[in-house]
């Protein structure tokens, strides 16, 4: 599953502000 790299982007993106 690829869901992971992109849960994990998704997540630094958004904490990223």
């Amino acid at each position: 599953a690829v869901y992971r790299i992109v849960a994990i982007d998704v997540r630094s993106r958004r904490e990223g502000r």
